[in-house]
């Protein structure tokens, strides 16, 4: 079995390419109704649900407003300075690092499920 130990970089990517996957796999399905499913097709909806899979567990192992800041800053593109308002923050430090601590938490549940 192949194990993969994700960086902090890997995982706010892949966080990234969760909207993008998810329209994907739609589309791709809607195509597979149609037609026969290539070899490159299968693995195109392979690696999307992957990463569909990836984030939705990662997510559900967040707290409510930590989903809401990577729902806000990853799915809806908000600036730092837009979520700092949201959350009622008087600047964006706060919810950087609160953003930053996400990804880390995520990090470490990774790493705690490779050992």
């Amino acid at each position: 079995m192949i194990v993969v130990n994700y960086s902090i970089d890997e995982i706010e990517l892949t966080l990234k390419l969760y909207p993008i996957s998810k329209i994907q796999l739609s589309r791709l399905s809607n195509d597979c109704s149609k037609t026969n499913i290539s070899k490159n097709t299968k693995n195109q909806m392979f690696y999307y649900s992957f990463i569909i899979e990836k984030v939705e567990i990662w997510m559900s192992k967040l707290l409510p407003y930590e989903r809401e800041i990577i729902e806000l800053r990853i799915t809806r593109k908000r600036s730092f300075d837009y979520i700092s308002i949201q959350f009622g923050y008087a600047n964006h430090s706060s919810i950087v690092r609160k953003y930053n601590d996400i990804l880390k938490k995520i990090y470490l549940e990774e790493m705690r499920n490779h050992d």
